[in-house]
C-alpha cells in the first residue's frame, strides 16, 4: 500500500480485528455486554478513526460466522443509531453460514497488504501463533494484554518483528489513564518521593464475568494473566530504569469458579496474588510489590472493575482509587442487575475517562480523549508513521508499550504461574529472563494454533509428518512410562526422562494422554523443554487410524494432532526415604493421580519402580531411540 496520499499526508491504515468478543464488538452470549463495555471498544474506536481519516478498510474475523448478523445488528443499534456519521460497515470472516472455521484468521490476514495491521483480542494462548502469522507477512500487530504467556514466546515475537520490520504494541490502556500517567511521574521523582519501598494493587471484577470466561478459565489461562497484567505492566513502566524485579511467588484462592454455577475445572483460582521483590538500582535497597486480581467480586457492585494501588517510597506515599473518581449516577432501572440497588433506583460509579459513550453536542462520538481510545489510536498513528518512512518500529520503545519494552511484565506473570504450579515457590526473574525456567507451567502458548488453526510443528524444530521415527520414539516412551528415577545422579549416563502431556477434554479430542521424551534440567524442580512430538493420525490407505503414530503398512499420514501441554511436574516429596535426607523428585500425572505429598504409597511405588526397572529403562530408551534415528521414512 502507498505510505502517503497525494496530498502528502499519512495514508489510512487498513485493519483487521481478530476476535469477536466483548472488547472488540460488545457482543457476549447472544446479546450486548452488560459490563461497562456495552458498545465494545476496538470496533467503535476503529469506526471513528475511519471517520477521521486515520483508518481505511476494516475487517473482523472470528471462528463462528453465524455470529456476524447479530454483531452487525448490534453495531447498527448501539453505534450507527447513537452517533452521527459513523459507518459500521466491515468485511467479515468466515461467511455468515459457517459455524466454525479455525483458519479464517489466515484468510483475513492474507487479505491485508504489507503494512496493514491487525488487533488481537482472543483467548490468551492463541495470541502467539496469530501474531507470528501476521508478523511473518509484514503486518503490524496490536495484542491485548497479556501479549503472550511465556518469556520464550515473547522473545520470539520480538525477534520476528525486528526481522520483518513490523511494529508490535501491547494494549495496556492503564498507561494512558491521566491519573496513572501523572502518578508515574511523581513516583519517578526520586528526589522527593525516594527509592521504591512497597507496592500494593488490587483489580477485581464481578463473578458474572466467569460466564463469559468459563470456556478458558482454569483451562488455558487464569485471572492473573487477565487482570494482574494491567498493574504489573504499569508498575514495571513506573520502575523502568529505577529498579529491577528479583524474584516472585504467588498464592491463589479457590471455590467460586469451580462451583456448580460456573463449572470451571477443580482448582481454578478465583483470586491470585503475586508477591515480587525488587532491587533499587541507585542504592541496592529492596522493595516489595503485591499484585492481586480476582473475578469473585459480588455482582451488585457500584462499578464493574474495582481498581486501586498504593505505592510507598522512602520519602513519600501515593494512593490512587480508579474505581471511585468522585462521579456517580443514579437512574431508574438503568444499570439492571449488575448495579447496586439504592432506594428503588440503580446506582453506579462511572468512569468516562476510560470510554465516553455519551454523544457530543453535535451528535457525534466524542470519546477521543478516553484512555481506552487513546491506547488504540497511538498504535494506528505509529503504524502510519512507520509505513510513511517517518519512523522506525524501535523509535517507539521508550514511548509506547511495545513488545520490546514489556518483556519484564511477561516474566513476572509467568513467574506467578510457575510459582502456583510448583507449590508457591519463589521463582528467579533474572533466571526466567535468561531462559533458565524452573518447574513446569500449567498454561503456555498452545502449539498448533489451538483453537484457531491446524496443528503445526514447534518453531525451531522441523517435523516430517511422514517420519516414522516418531513411532519408535513413542514405543520407547510407553515402555518407560511406568518407571521413575530416584535421583538423576544414579543414572548419569541417561540424558533423557519421560514427559507426560495431557489433552484437555474441552478441546474435543479423543486421546487422553501423550508421552514425549525431553531433556532434563538441573536438580530441584525438573524442567522440561517444550519440543513438539506430534501423534500422527493415519489415513485409510492400509490399516485404520490407531493410537501411537504410524508408519509401515502403507499408511499415509493425513493429519498431525495437536495437544495441550498442561500437567507434568516434578514434585519434591517430604524427606524420609530419600538418601541423605533429601527430597526425591517424583514424576506424576497431575490430573490422573493427584498424589499427596503425605501418601506413603507413592514412596513405595517410587522405590520398587527404581529398583526393578531403572537399568532396563536406560537400555530400552537407548535401543528404541537408536532404531528411530536409523530408520528411514517409508517411500511414498
Amino acid at each position: 500500500m502507498s505510505s502517503t496520499t497525494a496530498a502528502g499526508t499519512l495514508a489510512p491504515l487498513n485493519v483487521v480485528m481478530v476476535g469477536t468478543g466483548e472488547y472488540t464488538t460488545g457482543y457476549v452470549a447472544g446479546h450486548a455486554s452488560r459490563s461497562d463495555k456495552t458498545k465494545g471498544v476496538v470496533g467503535l474506536v476503529m469506526f471513528d478513526l475511519r471517520r477521521r481519516g486515520k483508518v481505511g478498510t476494516i475487517g473482523c474475523v472470528g471462528t463462528n460466522g453465524t455470529k456476524f448478523p447479530a454483531i452487525r445488528d448490534l453495531f447498527e443499534e448501539n453505534i450507527s443509531k447513537v452517533y452521527n456519521n459513523v459507518d459500521v460497515s466491515m468485511s467479515t470472516w468466515p461467511a455468515d453460514d459457517v459455524h466454525r472455521d479455525v483458519e479464517a484468521y489466515k484468510q483475513a490476514i492474507d487479505s491485508l497488504p504489507r503494512g496493514g495491521a491487525i488487533t488481537i483480542f482472543t483467548p490468551d494462548p492463541t495470541h502467539y501463533e496469530i501474531a507470528m502469522y501476521a508478523i511473518e507477512r509484514g503486518i503490524h500487530v496490536m495484542i491485548t494484554k497479556p501479549m503472550v504467556m511465556t518469556v520464550e514466546a515473547h522473545k520470539r515475537i520480538i525477534e520476528a518483528a525486528r526481522k520483518n520490520g513490523v511494529y508490535v504494541q501491547v494494549e495496556v490502556h492503564k498507561r494512558y489513564d491521566p491519573v496513572y500517567a501523572d502518578a508515574r511521574e511523581k513516583i519517578r521523582d526520586t528526589e522527593n518521593f525516594g527509592a521504591f519501598q512497597h507496592w500494593d494493587s488490587v483489580m477485581t471484577q464481578p463473578r458474572d464475568q466467569l460466564h463469559t470466561f468459563k470456556a478458558w478459565a482454569g483451562k488455558s489461562s487464569d485471572i492473573s494473566y487477565y487482570l494482574n497484567s494491567h498493574h504489573v505492566d504499569y508498575h514495571c513502566w513506573v520502575m523502568d530504569g529505577l529498579a529491577d524485579p528479583i524474584r516472585a511467588m504467588a498464592v491463589g484462592s479457590t471455590g467460586v469458579a469451580s462451583s456448580e454455577e460456573f463449572g470451571c475445572p477443580k482448582g481454578t483460582e478465583d483470586t491470585i496474588t503475586i508477591i515480587t521483590e525488587w532491587k533499587n538500582r541507585a542504592d541496592g535497597s529492596i522493595g516489595t510489590a503485591v499484585y492481586m486480581a480476582s473475578w469473585a467480586h459480588p455482582n451488585n457492585s457500584e462499578c464493574h472493575t474495582q481498581q486501586r494501588f498504593m505505592c510507598l517510597g522512602h520519602k513519600g506515599e501515593m494512593r490512587a482509587d480508579q474505581a471511585h473518581r468522585g462521579y456517580s449516577v443514579t437512574q431508574n432501572n438503568k444499570y439492571g442487575r449488575h448495579r447496586f440497588t439504592l432506594v428503588g433506583y440503580q446506582y453506579a460509579a462511572v468512569n468516562p475517562l476510560y470510554m465516553k459513550y455519551t454523544p457530543g453536542v453535535d451528535g457525534e462520538f466524542s470519546g477521543q480523549n478516553g484512555y481506552g481510545y487513546r491506547s488504540i489510536e497511538t498504535f494506528v498513528d505509529a503504524c502510519r508513521m512507520i509505513n510513511a518512512g517517518k519512523a522506525k518500529p524501535e523509535d517507539f520503545d521508550r514511548r509506547l508499550p511495545t513488545a520490546a519494552s514489556t518483556l519484564t511484565s511477561t516474566a513476572i506473570l509467568e513467574a506467578g504461574r510457575r510459582s502456583l504450579d510448583n507449590g508457591s515457590c519463589w521463582i528467579s526473574i533474572p533466571d526466567l529472563l535468561a531462559g533458565k525456567v524452573p518447574g513446569h507451567i500449567k498454561f503456555a502458548e498452545e502449539v498448533g494454533k489451538q483453537p484457531w488453526g491446524e496443528p503445526q510443528e514447534d518453531r525451531g524444530r522441523s517435523v516430517d509428518a511422514a517420519d516414522t521415527r516418531g513411532f519408535w520414539y513413542m514405543i520407547g516412551s510407553v515402555s518407560c512410562a511406568y518407571s521413575f528415577c530416584w535421583k538423576r545422579r544414579l543414572c548419569p549416563w541417561s540424558p533423557w526422562c519421560i514427559k507426560f502431556v495431557s489433552l484437555e477434554p474441552s478441546l474435543g479430542l479423543n486421546e487422553n494422554l501423550k508421552l514425549e521424551i525431553a531433556k532434563t534440567a538441573s536438580a530441584g524442580f525438573q524442567h522440561f523443554n517444550r519440543k513438539l512430538m506430534p501423534r500422527n493420525k493415519l489415513g485409510s490407505r492400509g490399516s485404520p487410524s490407531r493410537r501411537g503414530g504410524g508408519g509401515g503398512g502403507g499408511n499415509k499420514v493425513v493429519q498431525q494432532h495437536y495437544y495441550h501441554e498442561v500437567t507434568v511436574t516434578a514434585t519434591p516429596h517430604k524427606p524420609g526415604n530419600a538418601p541423605n535426607g533429601e527430597a526425591p523428585p517424583c514424576l506424576f500425572l497431575r490430573k490422573k493421580y493427584r498424589t499427596s505429598r503425605d501418601h506413603r504409597w507413592s514412596y513405595v511405588l517410587h522405590d520398587w519402580a527404581c529398583l526393578v526397572v531403572s537399568l532396563c529403562i536406560e537400555v530400552n530408551c537407548f535401543l528404541f531411540q537408536l532404531i528411530g534415528m536409523l530408520l528411514k521414512p517409508p517411500a511414498e
